[in-house]
């Protein structure tokens, strides 16, 4: 059924401001125009995720063979590496494509090169639609379906202007025309150098559009090559946030003419973006050429290759190439990579590269200012709308508009900056859990398939335990955040860890693509799918009939791999957080090197080592080496959560590797001074009944005997020097909590067997007026009923992602009984909420503890 478009507008809720542009797309398509959308991108028009526009002239056009194959697929995974969405909008045989496969990208790059796709501005659309003919779209004409789709971020290289001599052959290109009538920010770093800038800035001034220098002091506009033109603007912006609030604030106007933000090369050779990065190096030991030999080492690249871009310019007026309308932009092209001897090339790639990188950035900051809805910001004073206009494949329903615009609006901020209370570094994965079916057993199905159920859910023991941190310290109104800094791969179980997070509210600043620099964007590999490092961490576990783990699968190098400490020590310097954690994916050498950032650069750090798994455990033990001579007074690590079976693993290696030899070691055991009252004590501990009230267990009844016939605690025991706190899950056995301490209020504590209480201490002298303490605690497991065991695979994440949020929120941690008592109970109590749940962490978890 077709409706008129004031039909459309009266329909469509007044927030929108102007409906002719919000309702094109949706209209043009019931009307049969050829145009499609990409799945990924109608998707993310639709929930309002951040995407980022794309031309598609640098591909047919503008770059050679293979650099513009290169460069299209570059830009569109630096723009994921900021959590955004590409949509690069090119025609394949008459059909517009608002986001293309890597199949047609390749297509259009193959086709320009044999010169068989068109450049496509605006006047060119109807045309090549009826032909049915490939093409790349210019800025202008990208602008355009961009506008049509409502997508507010659009990433190039130079834009175009008036040409020099404009004056008098008005030679002026239409990406001004359309960026004054298309409501898109431009990001690009200038205008092509070969143009008259100033001309270009007067014209834009006469159409009404914002010219916004990018993080420029002055604000002085750049000469593409170069970080300065010799013009100056009124305004500018020094941030994506400040950026995405300037369009954001001309949306809500309901102005219809875009924005050119214009981001400058860094000012001098291989010198540090905005982000941290180098833009380009160059190598002193090897002098650069071009077709006039070597460049001074001392001569900024950017400036050399300005000069080569005024030489083509004046030889174009000399031979009158500069009189011959649409060649004169090649011809000059082509000179000025011809004088530069390649590196203008090079340089317009990592200038389009930057574009992206800065591009989405902005991308992501006005899709948080519009999912914050109607809220009030402390540094806005413009109405903000609860979500993106509906641009689906189809004529979306009120019912389905109204439903998406409500979820949006009710949501609370997602914090994306700013502090951090815990910060978590370790895995994001994908769990692929398959469960057999009642009365299957693992025998029966080994080496053929069986009955069952499979699902797919987040996991990775760092994305858990963030999750349930961020769980309880938000249902707890304590108002902290929790970050995870995770790598995950360019794939799509890449993109659904950040979206399902975003839709939890959890932070996702700490989530990078491996295969890039977390700084700066900019391509450190070029990877394909294929690449080990890029992909995204994927557990495929198989639990039996009781939810109990088989087996499985875990694909998990990425980690190691992909996430070292210096990109987490950033993150720390960065958020300050009062606890980190770490997981035991983490490489040895990213362990070793945040275990002594933490102590050397902030002490008051609570700083705790998750193991993982037995084998992973171990790498904890090369951080412990460099802190022998100061073990008595504090553990290198405040807290370790381990299970019984990583407690043996790090106990034997330490052994093995001579850790537990060191002279700082043995001093640290002396002190303690467990004598036979210690041992004798434990012995009773060990007879108790694992549930009570039942006190010295009865026949057949599961005892704690394991505490000594184990060696449990002895083997903590051995470890406290190196561990100020052992938490150990226990699985139905509960949870055992030994640990050192030099708190007062434990100063007066006892040995205690009563049926609740169930410690051991033991007080030592660190020096004539310091006492300490080592504690024993063991907890009973909480009563389950078997049946409503759904899996266990979260259990233990949870347990210690509530501990982790409770050790936020209280400076002096386990500093009494009591404070010890509410701190694991209640880790014990998301426990047991996680079994009872499809997902890793139950969604139930922090509310009413």
């Amino acid at each position: 059924m077709s409706m008129s478009s004031s039909t459309l507008a009266r329909r469509l809720p007044r927030r929108y401001g102007t409906y002719r542009r919000l309702n094109t797309l949706s209209t043009a398509r019931a009307q049969g125009a050829y145009i499609d959308v990409h799945p990924e991108v109608d998707e993310a028009l639709a929930s309002g995720k951040p995407i980022v526009a794309l031309e598609t002239t640098l591909v047919t056009n503008g770059l050679p063979a293979p650099t513009n194959y290169d460069v299209g697929c570059s830009m569109e995974d630096i723009v994921r590496s900021n959590g955004a969405v590409p949509a690069t909008i090119g025609m394949i045989s008459g059909r517009m494509k608002i986001g293309l496969e890597r199949s047609e990208l390749q297509r259009l790059a193959t086709r320009g090169v044999e010169g068989k796709a068109y450049k496509l501005s605006r006047r060119d659309v109807g045309s090549a639609m009826v032909k049915g003919v490939d093409g790349g779209t210019t800025i202008a004409a990208t602008s355009v379906f961009a506008a049509m789709a409502g997508i507010k971020v659009f990433a190039t290289g130079g834009l175009g202007g008036v040409h020099r001599n404009g004056e008098n052959s008005l030679d002026i290109s239409a990406d001004l025309q359309e960026v004054a009538r298309s409501p898109v920010a431009v990001v690009s770093s200038g205008v092509k150098s070969i143009l008259d800038i100033g001309r270009t800035l007067e014209y834009l001034e006469t159409l009404g559009v914002p010219v916004l220098p990018y993080q420029s002091a002055d604000n002085e506009f750049p000469a593409f090559f170069t970080p300065k033109s010799g013009f100056k603007l009124p305004w500018g912006v020094n941030s994506p946030l400040e950026a995405a609030r300037v369009i954001h604030a001309q949306h809500v106007l309901g102005f219809q003419n875009g924005q050119v933000i214009a981001v400058p090369i860094p000012s001098t050779p291989g010198s540090v973006s905005p982000q941290g990065g180098l833009l380009y190096q160059t190598n002193a030991s090897e002098p650069r050429m071009s077709s006039g030999g070597p460049i001074p080492d001392d001569v900024e690249l950017g400036t050399f290759v300005q000069g080569c871009v005024d030489q083509a310019v004046a030889e174009a007026e000399e031979s009158g190439m500069s009189k011959r309308g649409k060649d004169v932009t090649p011809w000059l092209l082509g000179r000025v990579r011809e004088l530069s001897g390649g590196r203008s090339l090079e340089l317009n790639v990592k200038l389009l590269e930057r574009s992206a990188f800065v591009g989405g950035q902005i991308a992501v900051e006005y899709a948080k200012l519009v999912r914050e809805g109607s809220s009030t910001s402390s540094n806005t004073t413009y109405a903000v709308p609860s979500s993106f206009p509906s641009t689906s494949t189809s004529d979306t329903s009120p019912s389905t508009s109204t439903r998406r615009s409500q979820n949006i609006a009710s949501s609370t901020f997602i914090p994306e900056s700013g502090p951090a209370s815990v910060l978590i570094a370790g895995c994001a994965a994908v769990d692929v859990i398959s469960k057999f079916s009642p009365g299957i057993s693992g025998d029966i199905a080994s080496r053929t398939t069986a009955p069952g159920m499979a699902s797919l859910t987040l996991g990775g023991v760092g994305r858990n335990v963030a999750e349930a941190c961020h769980r309880v310290l938000n249902g707890a109104g304590q108002g902290g955040s929790a970050l995870l800094i995770a790598p995950v791969g360019n794939d799509a179980f890449g993109r659904l860890v950040k979206e399902e997070m975003r839709d939890m509210k959890m932070r996702v600043d700490g989530l990078f693509i491996a295969a890039y620099s977390a700084q700066n964007g900019l391509a450190l590999e070029k990877s394909s799918t294929s690449d080990p490092s890029a992909r995204t961490a994927v557990c495929n576990m198989v639990l039996d009939a009781q939810g109990d783990l088989i087996g499985g699968v875990a694909d998990m190098g990425i980690v190691e791999a992909g996430l070292t400490g210096k990109a987490v020590i950033e993150q720390i310097t960065k958020t300050k957080p009062r606890v980190v954690c770490l997981d035991g994916n983490l490489s040895e050498k990213a362990i070793t090197d945040l275990v002594q950032y933490c102590r050397r650069a902030d002490p008051t750090i609570t700083l705790f080592f998750e193991p993982t798994s037995g084998p992973k455990s171990t790498r904890i033990l090369p951080a412990l080496h460099a802190y022998s001579s100061t073990l008595l007074t504090r553990a290198p690590i405040d807290f370790i959560s381990p299970n019984i079976l990583e407690l043996q693993s790090i106990y034997q290696a330490a052994r093995a590797t001579e850790v537990t030899d060191l002279p700082g070691w043995w001093e640290t055991i002396e002190s303690f001074k467990l004598g036979d009252r210690w041992r004798n004590e434990v012995e009773l501990l060990s007879r108790l009944a694992v549930h009570p009230p039942s006190g010295t267990s009865a026949p057949g009844e599961r005892k704690l005997d394991w505490l000594v016939k184990q060696g449990v605690v002895q083997m903590a025991v051995n470890l406290l020097p190196f561990f100020q706190h052992i938490l150990i899950k226990c699985g139905q056995d509960g949870v055992v909590a030994i640990f050192r301490t030099s708190s007062l209020s434990w100063s007066t504590e006892r040995t205690n067997l009563a049926t609740h209480s169930r410690q051991v201490v033991s007080h030592y002298s660190l020096s004539p007026s310091v006492q300490g303490s080592i504690v024993l605690r063991h907890f009973p497991p909480l009563w389950v009923e078997a049946k409503d065991i759904v899996n266990v695979t979260g259990a233990g994440d949870s347990f210690v992602g509530t501990v982790l949020a409770e050790l936020a929120e209280r400076k002096d941690g386990l500093n009494s009984p009591e404070v010890l008592e509410e701190v694991v109970g209640r880790g014990q109590r998301a426990a047991v909420m996680s079994l009872g749940a499809e997902t890793s962490v139950s969604p139930a978890l922090g509310g009413g503890w």
